[in-house]
Formats: C-alpha cells, structure tokens, sequence
C-alpha cells in the first residue's frame, strides 16, 4: 500500500524507558522529494532540539510514482530498551531501490542514552539480475569459487558496515522477516483501535 498524500502532523507524548523519562515526538516531513514520519525520543523537561537520543524513520517514501522506495518502521518500548523494525519494498517497476528488514534493539545505560544492543538485517540493493554489485547475486544464487566467495563476503561487509547490522542469510534471514512482518502487522492494529 502506498499513499500518495501525507497531511503535515505533529504527535508528543511521554513515554517511560527504564526510570527514565523522555518525549516522544512523531512528525511528518514532505521535502526534497522525499514524505514520510519520523519519531524521534528526547530527554524529557530540556531544549527538545539539543538533547535528541534516537530517531528512527516510521515511513519514508522516495522517488516518483513508478520507481518508488519505501521504508516502514515500527517500535516497541520495552522496559529498559526500544526496538526498531524496518521493512524495505519497492514499486513494481523499480529496479535500483532496496528490499529487506532489519530489527535493532537499543538499551538505555544509565546516564539516559541509548546504546546499539543488537541489530540484524537482510537487505537486497537492488532487483535481482538488475544489481550493479557482483556480491549481491551469491545471496540467492550457490557460492561456487572463492573469487564468488570474495564478492559475497564483501557485499556483507558493505552492508554490515552502512546499516551497523550483522547480515543474516537462509533460515535467520526469513525469521527476521517473519519478525519485521509481525511487529509491523501490530503497528496497523493498534493504528485501529
């Protein structure tokens, strides 16, 4: 599902991670060719816009209309910790947007800022058989030298490196989508209560 208008909104609450206290904004942005909503956490009772401690990307749509790229995002407050789930799709005629999931997890240390726990991610860069990066193609198709091997590995490591993720493939990859499905599957739930 794509929407094609995206009315500007501003939403702030209080929420409550471990002891401590933060605002919650979600905002929605329509600029530079690019619409969407962020959320972004703050410490509570201070200048919102210097002490900023996360901020993640609940939608984000670019591109035009026929070669569109679009992030959904989800997040769970958990009692000391916030995870984040992403899902990457693309229109039906795009070729060079990305498709995948990610889930991260960030723990609150005690001075109230956030720290990267955990993250893993599956994320294919482009359509197959349309992918400008050798490497991509060993994530579906058998390894079969160790020159393939080399183009796997470094994809991975590209990968790894820009999203700060461990990648995961076969079984881990389609539990982690599952996952991503699910947490997302729960955010439409509650949007209708």
């Amino acid at each position: 599902m794509l929407f094609s208008t995206l009315h500007a909104f501003k939403i702030t609450k209080e929420v409550y991670i471990g002891i401590h206290t933060f605002t919650l904004i979600e905002e929605s942005y329509n600029e530079y060719g690019q619409k969407g909503v962020t959320m972004a956490l703050y410490t509570k009772g201070t200048n919102v816009g210097m002490l900023r401690k996360l901020n993640f990307s609940i939608r984000n749509e670019s591109g035009p209309c026929s070669d569109k790229n679009v992030e959904e995002g989800h997040y769970v407050i958990n009692k000391d910790s916030i995870t984040l789930y992403s899902h990457w799709k693309r229109s039906r005629s795009s070729d060079n947007t990305p498709i995948g999931d990610r889930i991260q997890v960030y723990k609150l240390n005690k001075h109230a800022s956030f720290y990267l726990s955990d993250s893993k991610i599956y994320i294919e860069k482009s359509r197959r058989n349309k992918d400008t990066d050798e490497g991509m193609k060993y994530l579906y198709t058998e390894v079969k030298t160790k020159y393939e091997k080399v183009l796997l590995d470094s994809y991975v490591s590209n990968i790894e490196e820009t999203f700060k993720a461990k990648f995961v493939l076969g079984d881990e990859a389609r539990v982690l989508a599952k996952e991503v499905k699910k947490a997302l599957m729960q955010k439409e739930k509650q949007r209708w209560k």
